[in-house]
């Protein structure tokens, strides 16, 4: 028993020492880097960083896997699209019929919205105006997105991860708590940010529920998670085409926070 707790421990230390570790690493060598590179003509050192921030976006596959699975469906493809959506969630996919993959899809679409570009340009955003720096800004989001993706491969909370990744998971929740709460506003929507103030706490994550509910309220369709929410007011059944729309509202909401946070950083200059 003992053998056990002491396991237990050394797991929760280690994923901790790694996760900071690593973030940090990454951060300071993108910062020394573009530091460096301060005295080439600025041209270079501003594609440079643009290339590097880049990086720190996980949007296309989404659109992949999204357009994947609306594919399959529309060719009456159940079995595909059931291992297309796998790609995007960690539920079980075997059982889902067409409306629970369409939602699951959707609901991953909004998430990822969030996590995969929202988030980064936000602390590129903060850090660059709290010390007018460049390589400060890209440093942060590099960071952010080690988080991330450490969140994706350790952060599940399963017995395999649940010790290692446990503080992985913890610091992307605390990280994209507050663009979480800020996407419903980039919808545009009255519906979406009525939804979201009203259901967003029905998701096990502190964060999902509002990108998610924002989406259910833009398209006027409720979001499920067999077994463990159901999201939205059902103004109309759920089809494949609205993984299309809710791509779409994706682009044009991730379009509209990077033009916000532009004329943040061009009006600080």
């Amino acid at each position: 028993m003992e053998s056990r707790k002491t396991g237990f421990i050394f797991k929760k230390i280690y994923g901790a020492a790694f996760t900071l570790i690593l973030m940090i690493a990454c951060s300071f060598i993108i910062f020394e880097f573009l530091n460096l590179i301060l005295g080439y003509p600025q041209i270079i050192f501003i594609l440079v960083s643009a290339v590097i921030l880049k990086f720190t976006f996980s949007i296309r596959g989404m659109g992949e896997h999204a357009n994947a699975v609306l594919k399959e469906l529309q060719s009456r493809d159940i079995g595909g699209a059931r291992a297309s959506v796998s790609m995007l969630v960690s539920r079980d996919a075997e059982k889902l019929n067409e409306k629970q993959i369409v939602s699951a899809t959707i609901e991953s679409i909004s998430e990822n919205m969030v996590d995969g570009v929202m988030s980064p340009v936000f602390y590129f955003t903060v850090a660059y105006l709290l010390v007018n720096s460049i390589p400060a800004a890209v440093s942060v989001a590099v960071g952010f997105r080690i988080i991330s993706t450490l969140d994706s491969m350790i952060g599940y909370r399963d017995e395999r991860f649940a010790d290692l990744g446990w503080f992985s998971a913890r610091l992307d929740d605390a990280f994209n708590y507050i663009p979480a709460r800020l996407s419903p506003v980039f919808f545009l929507n009255l519906d979406s940010i009525k939804i979201a103030a009203r259901d967003h706490r029905k998701t096990q994550s502190p964060n999902s529920g509002f990108p998610m509910a924002a989406a259910a309220g833009y398209l006027g369709v409720s979001l499920e998670k067999p077994g463990f929410y159901r999201i939205g007011d059902e103004k109309e059944k759920l089809k494949p085409e609205h993984i299309k729309t809710a791509l779409g509202i994706m682009d044009r909401s991730i379009m509209i926070f990077i033009l916000f946070n532009t004329s943040l950083i061009l009006l600080s200059i």
